[in-house]
């Protein structure tokens, strides 16, 4: 999907421009699903264990992780990836894509 809205950009959109921050903004997605492999093997053992309690807090933990690390920055990338396919520049700090 990200390919498809980068190569549907307006011409006037050079791509050094829409890729530098892409590139940085990815690779946080990136970073920040990657956290969640260290937080689901600590609670492995609660599961080998059947301990219920606490397999819930950790999907509880994984949740939040989840939604606020990669979710919320993915859906950011691509409302600002779609307002540039229309013609509107905006930048990462713009409060339309910080959420303010």
């Amino acid at each position: 999907m990200i390919w498809s809205l980068l190569a549907s950009l307006p011409k006037s959109v050079k791509p050094t421009e829409t890729l530098e921050p892409l590139c940085s903004i990815i690779l946080e997605l990136r970073d920040n699903a990657q956290n969640m492999t260290p937080v689901g093997l600590a609670f492995l053992p609660f599961k080998q264990e059947g301990n219920r309690k606490m397999q819930f807090y950790g999907m509880c933990l994984l949740y939040v992780l989840n939604a606020e690390g990669v979710f919320d920055q993915a859906l950011r990338l691509i409302h600002w990836l779609d307002k540039n396919k229309v013609g509107q520049t905006l930048s990462f700090e713009d409060d339309d894509i910080q959420g303010a």
